[in-house]
């Protein structure tokens, strides 16, 4: 350890939980989240690129009257670089750390087991409601939010309920990166682990995508682990669609649209050219307003949303973006590029209407805040 290097704690999501306890979250996905207290939160802090380690540990000392010891202030900032907290080599190792052990695994551990929906099996059943699904429904394609699943389970079970279960070879879920993501898009690799067991990726389909679009299949793995966007929907398709392979794709935001239009146009092309026998799931939520996304007052997004939803329903993918361009996008609509992807996929399928099944408003009072979801589904 090199005691005279000035180092700096990279960019956290820190959330109180108590006066004294404070969660530590990566948006890069590197580590897990875990539990720190107020005297290693100041440490944290400290460690602003203007002190070298042994200065921290003098000034924390100066700061509460705490002497704390060489060699426990060296397990901690062992600590930091094992899980890459500094923005230096420590980081970059631990990074390629984490998607080696993802590599050798071959899958993705259901992350929000016991966090979000039950680990039980049974249990996890009449969670989602899939125990009062009944029959088969004939629609092939579908927009549904990926809000938690203790908030909209009625909406996603549903939706669901609505899907023909035969007849395909696979399911594609286009996704909302809310990790770090580099690039327009990306395809997830590896398997993912559900309470209902392993749901297997169409392999075969990943390697076509990277060598047509050039780029590496392991880059963004990391953004996968604790992505919602997807997660909240794989104990449907694995217990719902047991023999199915799926095929997981982010999409994230990018300020030249022109450009993300022609990109995502000709990854459209390419899905529907090639794999029309998929059913295809855009994975989104409508409108976030109110003082958790910074507003000053709620306003209700109805309208708005109404409006984008004709155009989703009526399948008219450059229509739906050029609208919420022209009005800035102020309520915050989640997801547009995925939904562009997703209709113009159906629509070079051939699809040409969807029926709305579901238009809900969450009111989160705590914070004044309303985040609007949906449902459509085509056939």
């Amino acid at each position: 350890m090199e005691i005279g290097r000035k180092r700096t704690i990279r960019y956290i999501d820190i959330k109180p939980i108590s006066e004294d306890l404070f969660v530590v979250d990566d948006p890069l996905s590197v580590f897990d989240s875990f539990i720190i207290n107020k005297l290693t939160l100041m440490i944290m802090f400290l460690f602003d690129g203007t002190r070298t380690e042994e200065e921290v540990r003098t000034e924390i000392i100066k700061r509460t009257g705490i002497f704390i010891p060489s060699d426990q202030f060296n397990e901690l900032l062992n600590f930091f670089d094992q899980n890459g907290l500094f923005l230096d080599d420590s980081f970059y190792l631990a990074k390629r750390t984490r998607i080696e052990e993802l590599k050798r695994k071959g899958f993705l551990d259901s992350y929000f087991s016991d966090k979000d929906f039950p680990s039980d099996p049974r249990e996890l059943i009449s969670f989602l409601k899939i125990d009062e699904i009944n029959g088969y429904g004939e629609y092939v394609a579908a927009v549904m939010p990926h809000i938690d699943l203790r908030i909209a389970a009625d909406t996603y079970s549903k939706t669901y309920g609505k899907l023909n279960r035969f007849g395909y070879k696979r399911v594609f879920i286009f996704g909302v990166s809310h990790y770090f993501h580099n690039g327009l898009f990306s395809v997830c690799p590896l398997d993912w682990l559900t309470p209902f067991g392993i749901l297997n990726t169409d392999k075969e389909i990943v390697t076509n995508l990277s060598s047509t679009f050039n780029f590496d299949i392991f880059e963004n793995i990391l953004s996968y682990r604790k992505e919602h966007s997807i997660a909240f929907h794989l104990p449907y398709i694995k217990n719902l669609f047991d023999e199915l392979k799926i095929v997981a794709i982010l999409v994230s935001y990018s300020d030249d649209i022109e450009f993300s239009k022609r990109s995502l146009s000709k990854l459209a092309d390419f899905i529907a050219s090639n794999y029309p026998d998929s059913l295809f799931i855009s994975s989104v939520d409508f409108s976030h307003v109110g003082g958790k996304f910074g507003d000053d007052n709620l306003i209700d997004p109805e309208d708005v949303d109404r409006k984008y939803l004709d155009f989703i329903v009526d399948v008219n993918p450059d229509e739906s973006l050029d609208y919420l361009m022209k009005i800035d996008n102020f309520t915050r609509i989640d997801g547009i590029l995925t939904n562009y992807l997703f209709l113009k996929v159906i629509q070079n399928i051939g699809i040409k209407r969807g029926d709305l099944i579901d238009y809900k408003k969450y009111f989160e009072k705590v914070t004044n805040s309303i985040v609007s979801y949906s449902s459509v589904v085509f056939r």
